[in-house]
C-alpha cells in the first residue's frame, strides 16, 4: 500500500472506531459506518478487520459487553437501563450476549465482582511508592486535542515513537500554544480486555482548527466535573492506581461514573530519571 493510501486508511479507519465509541447505545448499521469512512463495502470489512484484529461486528460487540461491565461494576443504573443504554433492544439478548462473553449473567458478574480490594492491593504492595487515595475534585472544559492511536498490550506499546510523531507534527502544523496538556487515554480495562485488543491514545491539547491527517486524528476531550489522583513514578504504574480508584474510593464515595473517558494528564516526564515523573488520573464523576 502506499504511504498516502495507508495515511488516508488509518485517517477514515479512526474515525470509524471514534463514532463507534460514541454511539453505543444507537444502531450501528454497517452500511452507514462504511459510508462514514468513505471506504468501499467490497473492502470496509476487510480493512477494518485487518486493523482492529477481529471483524468489525465482533468489536463492536465487544465495545457494548465491556461498557456494560463498567456500568455494572460502577453505577446504580438498573440491568434493564444498562441494556438499552448499551444499544441492545431487549435485556434478554444483552443478558445473552454478556453471559456469552463472560461466562455468568449481569446480574451476577454484579454480585461477584467487587472481591478485589484496597486491602489486596496493599497486600501484594503493587501500588506505586507513596501514593494515596487523595484527590480533589475539579471542572474542565472541553478541549481540542490531536492523538494516535496504539492498539496493543498496554506494557509494550511504542509510546515514545507516537509522541515524538505528534511533536513532530505540531512542529510541522505550527500548533504550539499556551497551556498545552499531553494526555493519554485508555480505553479496555486488561483485566478483561485481550492485551492485543486494547486500546490506548496519545493526545496533545490544540488551540487550532485542524483536520485529521493520516495515522494524526482530531478528537474533544470532554470537560465536566472530575476526580483528580496524583502519583509519582513511571506512566506504566497506573494500572494499580486505577484499581484502588475503581474498587476502593469510588464505591466509599458520593459520586458515580459520567459517561466520559477516564485519562491521564502527563504533568512531568523523563525518560532518564523515570521515578520522578509526575501524572495526574482523571475520572469523570457525577
Amino acid at each position: 500500500m502506499k504511504p498516502i493510501t495507508r495515511q488516508e486508511h488509518l485517517k477514515r479507519i479512526n474515525m470509524v472506531i471514534d463514532y463507534i465509541s460514541s454511539h453505543l447505545d444507537e444502531k450501528l448499521d454497517l452500511d452507514k459506518l462504511s459510508l462514514i469512512s468513505a471506504i468501499s463495502p467490497y473492502h470496509f470489512h476487510r480493512i477494518m478487520s485487518t486493523y482492529l484484529g477481529e471483524p468489525i461486528g465482533s468489536y463492536i460487540i465487544r465495545c457494548r459487553i465491556e461498557a456494560s461491565s463498567t456500568l455494572l461494576k460502577y453505577s446504580s443504573h438498573q440491568v434493564d437501563e444498562i441494556a438499552y443504554k448499551i444499544g441492545y433492544d431487549s435485556p434478554a439478548s444483552f443478558t445473552k450476549a454478556f453471559k456469552k462473553y463472560f461466562g455468568v449473567s449481569p446480574t451476577e458478574f454484579r454480585n461477584t465482582n467487587n472481591s478485589f480490594t484496597m486491602k489486596t492491593l496493599i497486600a501484594d504492595k503493587i501500588l506505586p511508592d507513596g501514593f494515596k487515595l487523595k484527590h480533589k475534585i475539579t471542572e474542565r472544559i472541553t478541549k481540542r486535542a490531536i492523538y494516535i492511536r496504539l492498539i496493543g498490550d498496554y506494557k509494550s506499546n511504542d509510546y515514545s515513537q507516537a509522541w515524538e510523531k505528534i511533536w513532530r507534527f505540531i512542529k510541522e502544523k505550527r500548533l504550539f500554544g499556551f497551556n498545552q496538556e499531553c494526555l493519554g487515554i485508555a480505553y479496555n480495562d486488561p483485566n478483561i480486555t485481550e492485551d492485543d485488543k486494547c486500546q490506548y491514545d496519545c493526545c496533545v491539547t490544540i488551540n487550532k482548527d485542524i483536520k485529521p491527517e493520516g495515522e494524526i486524528g482530531v478528537k474533544n476531550i470532554e470537560g465536566g466535573k472530575y476526580a483528580v489522583f496524583k502519583f509519582k513514578g513511571c506512566p506504566d504504574k497506573v494500572g494499580p492506581v486505577y484499581n484502588a480508584i475503581f474498587n476502593s474510593w469510588l464505591p466509599e464515595s458520593d459520586y458515580e461514573l459520567r459517561d466520559a473517558q477516564c485519562f491521564e494528564k502527563y504533568v512531568k516526564f523523563s525518560k532518564t530519571n523515570p521515578d520522578k515523573n509526575k501524572t495526574e488520573v482523571y475520572i469523570p464523576i457525577k
